[in-house]
């Protein structure tokens, strides 16, 4: 029979096992659990179990016990222990009294046997007198004759004829076997002095942990202990296809090598068992082939080493014995008899009895050779042409048609689960029923309706027990409907609200005063077994299986029955969507999700190669909802950095978590400004975190807001505004976040107006001052701020006034640069200075007196152009060297460093790999993920702020020999 696909870890570390006790008595199940809250539920063919008079169900931390009590011949069924995703199933057996055991009439058999018995045994005593004291008082046994008469009940079950026997036989004492073994050690057979290897195989490829092998020899010998120079216990690793190989060899064997031998495997909660066989021969001699010399042991010391059961220690002869003893002699020289002849036409009951009569030792040898060669011609079924197969296997949630043909196509066929017979579901149709309840009666209340004499409705009605309920409260409904030859079907809801298995079902919930009516229309119950008779095939479909129909199924034609048992596979759960790299500040919550495929499957957690659970400390939070699973860290640490893994039967993902100190970024740093009298002057910076505060300083003198002073902080954003800006509102100005020891600094400047008496006619001058530090006649401005630049003009008469910058004459129009001509001065306004707004501009002013000139330098400084696109130069098992190309254009301003992130190509969150300018232009980025393709870019830094990103790198993969030899290195490094 196929042994059941891998099941998920159990959450059981004692399971309870199948008992048998006799009729009125009490039996005890007991399950203990790896989590002592954990929930056990215990059932009855799939049905859950209450404690009560019959049921004592207990539970003390992680033990549980069910005690069933009165045990009765309907009690003899399936029963289960659920604890989380593992069920565990056992059966509970009726034991017979010993007297119906008996029924057979043992004591006429013996009778007759005991006759002959004395003709055949008592010659030998006669022949050689001496046997006696040689055979008999040296072990202190009795006579060989007398055995026989104690032996024959045990003797007849070592054949076992029955397969079904064999099987319960060859189980492991172990429970839990998984098929961890890809290839078995076979049994095999040497010769004395030979050399011989067994070898097994188990894939790893899905194990937690290293599987550990222990080779045993008979029931209990650990061969572990017994390693030296007939024995060597071997393992290999292939790391390719992940498979370990584990070798016993044995050297020069030797005649009680020979017996039984077993191989375990385990890997934390599961485990697997394979028995095999050691044959080993004599050396062959070119004699006569003697069936009593196979099964004489070889082997005189009558140790446990054998690993067999061993009567030579009881009936062993000294060798000079067996060589002179004329007996000896002439039983292992007798032509004219058949040994195996006798042996197979003789019955079971005499075996042992014919064994002890022609000197044959190795009883279990004997018999299981005899039944090797002995194989009795199965007995034709006369009720089944085709019967079912061992065993069958479906998916959760599809479904199975299971067929036998019969011989006589008029005889009743029956199906059994688990030895119960399996009713079919037929298909019931309620067209409307209403039942009403006093909730002034008795707390609860049942009411039977019959309806068309098909089927029955039961109604019980639960209420809080008040009789002044209201139609508002809560209560409970309960209906069963049954069919007569179905299963119950169970509709539960609460509230008003009724959860049921139903197709077009309909519920309605009435109050009238003490009355409460449930009405139930249109509802039909799904079929779940489906019984089919197509000629002499009889068919039997089962939907929508689940775990609860993983059982033994028998079907029945009078006297005759096969059997099959059916295994229910849950699909493996696959992850949809796969958890993302996560970056946060130190204190912040942090929330990983992943989506698998199954809803309500198990997953595990681990960092860093660690499973994550549940602590005291409540620092890890599992949730779950629906298909989606969430890990979620409340205050993250530097000690949380790491990477986090969520595991299913069916696949994994990986994401990494960053976790920085919050250190304060600015995004944008104040700039000087110069302004004109009245003017409005506004300083503002950006900083990276919106809840931090600051404050404003004028020549270290802390700014207060007034009704000219305005002071806000919007987000990110911290602003300085002055309105109708005056001559002493000229210095320095410097904003401080609180918390943090830095500052940024500005400079108001000041344009002062100078207005000078000219006498009439007199010639044009230009009064210019623009009141900075840089060299005269430079004005810097920010690249996207404001340049208003009022320029004092005298000359009698009025002068006119042109600009222009280059060749180019700028207009008066209205537009982003222009111009403005009043009394006494004129007015050069930039709105959002712009790069190609840098250069010189030059002001004429001219009147029939002559005109002036003066030349005015605008320098616009900006964030630098994005750098060239990065080069990867090489990568390693975790980290790649990068490379690239300054920017073109600095903005004006020296850059002061890079800074880089990467991301994974299949993702679209990138993660900032430093924090502080870097003022190379190469960098090795680490704490990547070997094997997972990656992208970088870069942006550069000056003293006004940061680029734009570059583009990105070409896709690259950590790979560990790429940096070592670059002949090997991948196209994506290239």
């Amino acid at each position: 029979m196929p042994e059941p696909t891998k099941k998920s870890a159990s959450a059981f570390t004692k399971k309870p096992k199948t008992q048998a006790a006799e009729l009125g008595a009490s039996v005890v199940f007991e399950a203990e659990t790896e989590k002592p809250d954990a929930k056990v539920r215990w059932q009855r063919d799939g049905k859950d179990l209450a404690a009560g008079d019959k049921y004592d169900i207990k539970a003390d931390g992680g033990k549980h016990s069910l005690t069933i009590k009165g045990i009765a011949k309907e009690d003899a069924v399936g029963y289960c222990v659920i604890a989380a995703a593992s069920k565990v199933k056992f059966e509970l057996k009726i034991k017979e009294p010993e007297e119906v055991k008996e029924e057979p009439t043992p004591a006429a058999d013996p009778a007759p046997a005991a006759d002959p018995a004395p003709a055949d045994v008592a010659p030998p005593p006669a022949d050689a007198p001496t046997d006696a004291p040689a055979g008999g008082e040296p072990n202190g046994v009795a006579p060989p004759p007398a055995a026989p008469k104690s032996a024959p009940p045990d003797v007849p079950a070592a054949p076992s004829p029955d397969p079904m026997a064999d099987r319960r036989m060859s189980v492991d004492t172990r429970q839990d076997l998984t098929g961890l073994f890809t290839e078995k050690p076979q049994s095999g057979d040497v010769t004395v002095g030979e050399n011989i290897t067994f070898i097994a195989k188990v894939c790893a490829e899905s194990l937690l942990k290293k599987p550990t092998v222990k080779w045993f020899k008979g029931k209990w010998m650990d061969l572990a202990s017994k390693s030296g120079k007939h024995l060597q216990l071997k393992e290999h690793y292939d790391r390719n296809t992940k498979v370990y190989t584990f070798e016993m060899h044995i050297i020069a064997a030797k005649a009680n090598f020979a017996g039984g031998y077993r191989c375990e495997v385990s890997s934390r909660d599961k485990f697997d068992s394979c028995n095999f066989e050691l044959a080993v021969h004599e050396v062959r001699v070119a004699e006569e082939f003697d069936i009593r010399a196979a099964f004489r042991r070889t082997s005189l010391d009558g140790s446990e080493d054998s690993g067999e059961l061993d009567f030579s220690a009881l009936l062993k002869k000294s060798s000079s014995f067996l060589k002179a003893s004329p007996r000896a002699v002439k039983v292992s020289n007798e032509p004219d008899v058949d040994v195996w002849e006798i042996l197979a036409k003789a019955k079971p009951i005499d075996y042992e009895k014919i064994a002890f009569q022609y000197g044959i030792t190795d009883l279990r040898g004997m018999l299981k050779r005899l039944k090797k060669m002995k194989k009795p011609e199965e007995k034709k079924s006369e009720a089944f042409l085709k019967k079912l197969d061992p065993a069958y296997q479906v998916e959760k949630g599809h479904k199975i048609k299971l067929a036998v043909e019969v011989a006589d196509g008029d005889k009743e066929v029956k199906w059994l689960k688990n030895g119960l017979p399996i009713a079919p579901s037929g298909s019931l149709v309620l067209l409307e029923c209403s039942v009403g309840l006093d909730l002034s009666m008795e707390p609860c209340k049942q009411i039977q309706y019959f309806m068309k004499g098909r089927a029955a409705l039961h109604l019980s009605v639960w209420h809080s027990g008040s009789a002044d309920a209201r139609p508002t409260s809560r209560a409970l409904y309960s209906a069963v409907a049954m069919t007569p030859k179905a299963k119950e079907k169970t509709f539960q809801g609460h509230g008003g609200h009724l959860d049921a298995a139903a197709v077009g079902a309909e519920y309605i919930f009435e109050s009238v005063g003490n009355m409460r009516y449930l009405t139930i229309t249109h509802c039909s119950l799904a079929e779940q077994y489906i019984f089919e008779s197509v000629g002499n095939m009889r068919y039997l479909t089962i939907t929508h299986c689940s775990l609860a129909d993983d059982a033994a199924y028998t079907c029945v034609v009078g006297d005759e029955k096969t059997v099959t048992e059916l295994f229910v596979k849950e699909p493996p759960v696959t992850i949809l969507q796969n958890l993302e790299d996560q970056m946060a500040m130190k204190g912040e919550r942090v929330e990983f999700m992943c989506e698998v495929s199954e809803e309500g499957a198990l997953v595990k957690w681990e960092k860093d190669g660690v499973e994550l659970t549940r602590d005291e400390s409540f620092k890890y939070r599992f949730k779950k909802d629906g298909r989606k699973h969430y890990l979620i860290i409340n205050e993250a640490t530097k000690e949380d950095c790491g990477n986090y893994r969520v595991k299913t039967n069916g696949g994994e993902s990986v994401a990494e978590l960053l976790v920085q100190e919050k250190e304060l970024e600015v995004y944008q740093n104040i700039a000087d400004l110069t302004v004109k009298a009245k003017e409005q002057a506004v300083f503002k910076c950006e900083v990276s975190d919106e809840n931090v505060k600051g404050k404003w300083y004028k020549n270290g003198v802390e700014v207060q807001a007034d009704s000219r002073t305005h002071i806000t902080h919007i987000g990110r954003m911290h602003k300085l505004t002055i309105d109708n800006v005056k001559p002493e509102d000229q210095g320095d100005y410097t904003f401080v976040p609180e918390g943090y020891a830095f500052n940024l600094s500005a400079k108001l400047n000041f344009m002062e107006v100078k207005i000078d008496y000219v006498p009439r006619q007199d010639p044009p001058k230009i009064h210019l001052d623009t009141g900075s530090s840089t060299p005269e006649s430079t004005i810097v401005v920010v690249a996207g701020n404001k340049l208003r630049l009022d320029v004092p003009i005298t000359g009698d008469p009025a002068p006119t006034v042109v600009w222009t910058k280059g060749e180019k004459v700028i207009s008066e129009a209205d537009g982003r640069v222009h111009v403005e001509s009043v009394r006494g001065h004129c007015i050069f306004t930039i709105e959002g200075a712009e790069r190609q707004d840098e250069g010189v501009y030059s002001v004429i002013v001219r009147n029939p007196a002559g005109e002036d000139t003066a030349d005015i330098t605008v320098r616009v400084v900006d964030v630098p152009d994005p750098p060239q696109a990065p080069r990867i130069l090489s990568v390693g098992e975790d980290c790649c060297v990068v490379e690239w190309d300054p920017p073109h254009f600095d903005g004006g301003s020296p850059v002061i460093g890079y800074v880089l992130e990467r991301k994974k190509k299949k993702s679209y969150r990138w993660m900032r790999l430093n924090f502080d300018p870097h003022k190379e232009t190469t960098y090795t980025a680490r704490r990547m993920i070997e094997g997972m393709a990656y992208e970088i870019r870069v942006y550069a830094v000056n003293a006004i702020g940061m680029s734009r990103h570059s583009s990105p790198s070409q896709p690259f993969v950590p790979i560990g020999e790429c940096s070592q030899n670059p002949s090997n290195q991948s196209p994506l490094c290239q």
